[in-house]
């Protein structure tokens, strides 16, 4: 399923390579003239900054000491900007914290992590085995690859692949999600999801080659892996009000929480986020604001729904929904084909950044966004990631974006998949259509 579709305490210790953190460095310099001659955005600190804050709180799970670090520094950024700040408390039913994680496989040891959620008898893994075709696996272990599809969520064709795999019972299922990074690739799941029959262990699908030579050798593996599941997982949203006695409000929102630190895939929302909200709290508007933080968006969308339900103001008190999603400013990439090398490019890749509108809004977000690449859906196509839970409980003017990114949903999302050429466009769009809707 296509992230551009509607629904239906691991960090990578690997460093950024030699070759790639050099084109990282080449890039900076060359976009740093260019953003001192065109002028910063001045809308109170860095951009750039506030992505690399939040990224250095480490890995951002629901419940984790990373998401808790980055609430909170979001909650004194909202009151030093002259925002009311509250925490809405709220609970999710299950959560699953990772101790370690990994495989070891010709004598190399390689990073793993657990697809949510594995059976709850099996929390310590310490496991040796062969690997076998799944028709064999019944007391070893079986490998299922799977396809990258450009999607968030996992969906009913990947349980039924996985469920057919787990019919035939092995001691475990590794499996590789074919993506660019050739990375660990995990999906979102729901609250409601049940534990899989055996572990199903996300290794890294650059193994491929190795794992395929195993099955066929019948070299054995092992698999070592400690994790616990937690019950009613305390967390919070956080969230910012202006009150300027209007009859209408603006809401912004952003979800905090995410699979790994998600750097690029989260922060430049943060970032955006934190900017526009000490952009328009410089001066009395002729409308209110709500600035919201949501957790919970990789299990279940948990903190948007808690929102929704009990502190948003009512859809017909909402002059417009303002969602920073996934994945806003992150640089293209480019595969070439004839050394297999990946290259990075100057701009985000437009087939890869949706920007989204009800039908009420598209015309003045068509005009805002001139200039920024990204691939237009409005009105029906436009219920995408945490806007759908916007759109179904009946907010009928909105506006936003999301994407994804060649690190999207792996350990190797990093502070340096973005900067200030890329964040700064977007503020000035995003600025030039909240005055619009808010400046008489």
């Amino acid at each position: 399923m296509s992230l551009f579709a509607p629904k239906s305490l691991f960090q990578s210790t690997r460093p950024i390579s030699a070759s790639f953190r050099t084109a990282l460095q080449v890039l900076t310099l060359g976009f740093a003239g260019a953003a001192c001659a065109q002028g910063t955005v001045s809308l109170g600190g860095t951009l750039n900054d506030d992505v690399r804050t939040y990224s250095d709180f480490g890995v951002h799970r629901y419940g984790s000491k990373g998401e808790q670090s980055a609430l909170a520094w979001m909650g004194r950024e909202l009151a030093a900007a002259g925002f009311t700040v509250e925490k809405q408390a709220l609970q999710m039913g299950r959560q699953l914290t990772l101790n370690e994680a990994h495989i070891t496989l010709g004598g190399k040891t390689s990073e793993a992590f657990p697809h949510w959620w594995p059976p709850e008898q099996q929390m310590q893994l310490k496991l040796e085995a062969a690997l076998k075709a799944p028709n064999e696996s019944t007391g070893a272990f079986a490998w299922l690859r799977l396809p990258y599809e450009r999607g968030a969520y996992l969906n009913a064709q990947h349980t039924q692949k996985i469920l057919e795999v787990a019919a035939h019972k092995p001691l475990a299922i590794l499996l590789t999600i074919d993506n660019p990074a050739g990375s660990i690739f995990t999906y979102n799941v729901n609250q409601e999801d049940a534990p899989w029959p055996v572990p199903v262990i996300v290794v890294p699908a650059r193994l491929a080659a190795q794992l395929e030579a195993a099955q066929q050798s019948g070299e054995k593996m092992n698999i070592d892996m400690s994790m616990q599941y937690q019950r009613d997982v305390s967390s919070y949203n956080v969230i910012g009000r202006i009150d300027n006695g209007a009859a209408r409000t603006v809401v912004v929102s952003t979800p905090v929480s995410s699979w790994f630190t998600s750097s690029c895939e989260r922060g430049p929302g943060i970032a955006l986020f934190l900017a526009l909200a000490r952009h328009v709290a410089k001066e009395k508007r002729a409308t209110n604001f709500v600035f919201v933080g949501t957790v919970g968006h990789e299990i279940g969308h948990g903190g948007m729904e808690s929102f929704i339900h009990a502190k948003a103001p009512a859809p017909d008190k909402v002059k417009a929904w303002l969602h920073l999603g996934a994945s806003l400013a992150c640089y293209g990439w480019t595969h070439d084909a004839a050394t297999s090398q990946w290259r990075m490019r100057a701009e985000a890749d437009p087939s890869l950044r949706v920007l989204l509108a009800s039908e009420s809004l598209q015309n003045q977000a068509v005009t805002a966004f001139k200039g920024v690449a990204a691939t237009p859906l409005f009105a029906e196509k436009s219920g995408i990631g945490e806007l759908r839970d916007v759109r179904a409980a009946g907010y009928v003017n909105y506006f936003g974006m999301a994407g994804l990114h060649r690190f999207f949903h792996t350990p190797d999302d990093r502070a340096e998949l973005t900067g200030p050429e890329l964040l700064e466009p977007l503020a000035n769009a995003f600025t030039k259509m909240l005055d619009e809707l808010t400046v008489n």
